[in-house]
């Protein structure tokens, strides 16, 4: 009865340890897609303001604006 006993305790903590792996994995794999989504809307935003930028250039006028 001993070993059986024995037997299921380390069954238990083996699982618990599986569990707690993979648990783990998931949460590192996440956070790893968390950080490449957080660059890629960093660049977004980055290239944004880019063109916020070109595009509030003053346009070109017309020919004979402000003349009399």
């Amino acid at each position: 009865m001993d070993d059986t006993l024995r037997y299921a305790l380390v069954v238990a903590v083996m699982g618990l340890a599986a569990v707690g792996a993979y648990l783990y994995w998931q949460r590192q794999k996440n956070a790893t897609a968390d950080e490449a989504e957080r660059r890629r809307m960093q660049r977004k935003r980055q290239t944004e303001n880019k063109n916020d930028k070109s595009a509030s250039r003053p346009a070109a006028r017309p020919a004979g604006f402000g003349r009399r």
